[in-house]
């Protein structure tokens, strides 16, 4: 089948099949494509921060000389960025030959795969395929049941920032929620964690000593320096890093990946303070506090959780908290959004919410999430824009050069809101 086929064939099975966890289906698959999985990896988990610590470390990789695959997804811009090799995202031709050679080898088998356990498979035959030095795999959902997991060549696994996030499927609490994730520790690796918890590094230890490995916490950064669009910060042994993807958050992101090279450096990688220093330098990740115009001063944050939602607001209450805010949130009804609402309640004292409803099924709709917010926060004003062509338009029309903008909530929405707002001001 050609590209556009494979993306219809795509939307059929996730319209038909949803989700479903286990990896009896996906072992299957990977033994009919003859076992692609056996990369070097190193494998990311986490409830927020995934994609940034994934970024950082793909970066330092190839600032190394390694040949490196990336997979990420969901795809927030392009739908091929879920796929790529050292910073280019696998082509639609590409793309579409693998994704038949999976469909095909499915059927044979006679497995139905979900879609992303699909995707998965064509990642690690394209990564297998170009023969990659090492591959820096995200986890999709928790990481014990999650596709990615079949995976054999792990050396490092990660864990971003652990909270509460979809409650439904991996447990209510963050100790059952880690307990899944830990499940991507593998014998005799290096797994290394940002997180403070005491509880979650408990849980992540033990896991490491049933399969014979080795546990490494985060040290303090030092020296930090940070204005809206990047931060400067010592970490141990290196000094004057910078990153240019701002919001105090992400200088723990980085520092994970610092000690992710360190890890493979044990592992046999040979990763020298130089590319270290250039990969975090030159990382960039779209729609993670990122800056699309400074006057007035425009911010984009995929916050759709509590953890995320926390973050966000304290680095607004450090930077912003005397100015007027304006939020742009459209957010999915399967979040916990009465609580991201009530994070962001306490990040400034003048505030005012534009609502809009993300074009997603899953989207909570605008008039419902106004309701919510005028219940939460009594004191700031609502608009309910409907939709991101509205929002752009308002802010255009109702902000001064001094007002912040700050659009949260799920992914699925900001490029459209950042598309049409540029657009619009443009004219």
């Amino acid at each position: 089948m050609n590209y556009g086929e494979a993306r219809k064939y795509l939307k059929n099975i996730t319209e038909k099949k949803g989700m479903v966890f286990g990896l009896d289906t996906m072992h299957s698959l990977m033994k009919s494509l003859g076992n692609p999985e056996g990369f070097p990896a190193v494998h990311i988990a986490g409830t927020n921060g995934k994609g940034s610590v994934c970024t950082f470390t793909a970066n330092i990789l190839m600032a190394a000389g390694y040949t490196v695959g990336k997979y990420m997804s969901p795809a927030v811009g392009e739908e091929l960025e879920i796929i790529s090799i050292n910073g280019e995202n696998i082509s639609e031709k590409d793309y579409a030959e693998l994704f038949t050679k999976v469909t095909e080898a499915a059927s044979e088998s006679n497995i139905s795969p979900t879609a992303f356990e699909l995707e998965t498979a064509v990642a690690f035959c394209y990564f297998s395929r170009k023969k990659c030095d090492i591959c820096v795999i995200e986890a999709g959902l928790g990481g014990n049941l999650d596709a990615t997991n079949v995976i054999t060549g792990t050396k490092v696994a990660a864990f971003a920032s652990i909270g509460k996030d979809h409650m439904h499927i991996l447990g209510d609490t963050v100790e059952k929620i880690t307990l899944d994730k830990a499940g991507i520790i593998k014998n005799d690796i290096i797994a290394v964690t940002q997180n403070d918890d005491e509880n979650v590094r408990c849980i992540l230890k033990e896991k490491c000593n049933l399969h014979n490995s080795e546990l490494v916490s985060l040290k303090k950064p030092t020296e930090i320096r940070t204005k809206f669009n990047k931060s400067t910060f010592n970490y141990c042994e290196f000094e004057n890093i910078v990153i240019n993807q701002p919001g105090f958050y992400q200088i723990k992101n980085a520092c994970e990946a610092i000690e992710i090279a360190k890890a493979l450096n044990l592992k046999g990688f040979k990763i020298n303070e130089k590319a270290v220093l250039e990969g975090l330098k030159t990382a960039k990740l779209p729609y993670r506090y990122e800056t699309i115009c400074e006057e007035p001063l425009i911010i984009l944050d995929g916050a759709h959780n509590e953890d995320a939602a926390a973050k966000l607001s304290s680095n607004i209450k450090i930077q912003f908290n005397q100015k007027n805010i304006i939020f742009v949130v459209g957010i999915f009804k399967d979040k916990d959004y009465r609580k991201v609402i009530t994070e962001m309640s306490t990040s400034a004292c003048h505030k005012t919410y534009i609502t809009i409803t993300p074009d997603n099924p899953r989207a909570l709709d605008s008039g419902e999430l106004s309701k919510v917010i005028s219940e939460l926060d009594t004191e700031s004003k609502v608009v309910d824009c409907k939709n991101v062509h509205n929002a752009a338009e308002y802010i255009l029309q109702n902000t001064s050069k001094d007002d912040i903008i700050v659009a949260f909530g799920s992914l699925s929405y900001l490029k459209a809101f950042k598309d049409e707002f540029l657009r619009k001001a443009s004219k």
